[in-house]
């Protein structure tokens, strides 16, 4: 990673050994964010992220200015004209390319939403928006303690505006990781950065930085802020590419009494990318499915379907024989599937890793056991309470006779793509008179070589 400075300018505001960049800066990166499988899944492995990876060149051989992702916002409440900052993250939508910021440069204290939202690019370029979404938490605190510090735990939103590919490039959105909420790499005195606008005149974002002193739902931090950064990407470097962790929304929380005038405590506060504000991106921006099953549709000698399931008294995975009816009124073939680790548009892979997670029943206990941890050595599905990134998938969409569209799902070798290995999922050749009789559970989960034809079972999927 290298940056270049166009200029540097003490803050009134900091310490004397702080200081804010206005950064003209650039990311190398063409780091695969899969690594080698060094220890199989399901003995004790760790993480992609914190798995040996390859060192990151000091030499930019591909780049990205955060120009083109970090925007300017004005909008007004009343008749009063405010700046904020928000950044484009690359959520795999269809629709829609998407803006995450503050909640409160959303909707005021009073409940009024903002108007005349104007989104302002790094080159000046300005487009209305009008579609935005607010963390329904963030107003109900609005309406019964509108002071309290653990609003800014919800003080976020997001901006959509439909995609159009002539502003492509002035739309590059940072990459997101699940998997930073449930490792460690968030911790005390780990350093972050913030980028975004001042309210001062520059055509490139700002940026401080500090370490973390306290890394729960709130991320609290020693990096300087100024009026006008709300809703800037509080982001780290990771997995080779600047991920984002946070959104910066709140000033410290005390003054420190130095000289005449007060000066701020440099601590400053941003809402965490958790696992609730993941779930809630994802539903806003309508990328991912809920509730869902994963199936091979039937055909004209079997027309049962083939689904992913699990067993209440049974610890891996196995098929659900039946109709989509049928399969409808089970409650143990369900699933979320999430986007949890999406790399920054520039990424030489920018596509998104997927994972599964069970949408357990009531009452069929394990506790928090409902991530779905992928075992091909042993040929086995098994569900854990903790995500793992080493148990993310690709989707590889496949056409079949006929043009129909199918999902293949890869577990990737990040070394090795020859290694490769795909789901698959066997009927055992089970005929309808079997299933009728109550036969609709197997355990025909399989794991092959990515391609190989020969292997039993289907590699082609749908989503339903």
């Amino acid at each position: 990673m290298a940056f270049r400075f166009s200029h540097i300018k003490p803050s009134n505001a900091l310490l004397a050994v702080t200081m804010f960049y206005r950064l003209d800066f650039e990311f190398a990166s063409d780091t695969v964010m899969e690594y080698q499988r060094i220890v199989a899944p399901g003995e004790g492995h760790r993480n992609r992220a914190q798995n040996v990876q390859p060192e990151i060149s000091s030499v930019l051989d591909r780049c990205n200015s955060l120009k083109n992702t970090i925007v300017r916002l004005q909008f007004m409440f009343g008749g009063t004209t405010r700046h904020g900052t928000g950044f484009f993250v690359n959520l795999p939508s269809s629709t829609h390319d998407v803006i995450l910021t503050a909640a409160h440069n959303l909707i005021d204290e009073k409940k009024t939403r903002a108007t005349n939202m104007m989104v302002i690019y790094g080159d000046n370029d300005r487009e209305p928006a009008t579609e935005f979404r607010i963390c329904p938490t963030y107003e109900k605190y609005l309406e019964t303690d509108p002071k309290s510090d653990e609003r800014g735990i919800y003080d976020y939103g997001v901006i959509l505006l439909a995609k159009n590919p002539l502003l492509q490039s002035k739309r590059q959105g940072m990459g997101l990781s699940l998997g930073i909420c449930y490792d460690d790499t968030l911790r005390v005195s780990k350093e972050v950065r913030v980028s975004g606008y001042d309210g001062k005149d520059g055509d490139s974002p700002i940026q401080s930085s500090g370490p973390l002193v306290r890394a729960g739902n709130q991320l609290e931090y020693l990096a300087p802020t100024e009026p006008g950064m709300s809703g800037s990407a509080v982001w780290i470097p990771y997995g080779g590419h600047p991920m984002v962790v946070g959104i910066h929304n709140m000033a410290p929380k005390q003054e420190l009494k130095l000289g005449p005038k007060p000066t701020p405590k440099p601590g400053s506060r941003g809402a965490r990318i958790t696992d609730e504000v993941f779930r809630n991106l994802c539903l806003w921006t309508r990328v991912g499915f809920f509730n869902k099953r994963l199936c091979v549709m039937g055909t004209k000698s079997r027309p049962h379907n083939t689904y992913l399931c699990f067993s209440r008294h049974c610890e891996f995975a196995k098929v659900f024989l039946g109709s989509s009816d049928s399969a409808m009124a089970q409650d143990n073939v369900a699933f979320d599937i999430l986007p949890a680790t999406v790399p920054p548009v520039w990424a030489q892979k920018s596509s998104p890793l997927w994972a599964f997670k069970f949408c357990k029943p009531p009452g069929w206990g394990g506790k928090g056991k409902c991530w779905v941890e992928w075992r091909p050595s042993r040929q086995q599905a098994v569900l854990v309470d903790t995500f793992k990134e080493m148990n993310l998938v690709r989707f590889q969409e496949a056409t079949l006779k006929g043009g129909k569209k199918r999902l293949c799902i890869v577990l990737p070798d990040g070394m090795d793509e020859s290694q490769n290995q795909e789901l698959r999922l066997y009927d055992d050749n089970r005929e309808e008179e079997d299933i009728e009789d109550g036969m609709t559970e197997f355990a025909g989960v399989l794991f092959a070589d990515q391609g190989d034809k020969n292997a039993l079972g289907s590699r082609f999927f749908l989503i339903e």
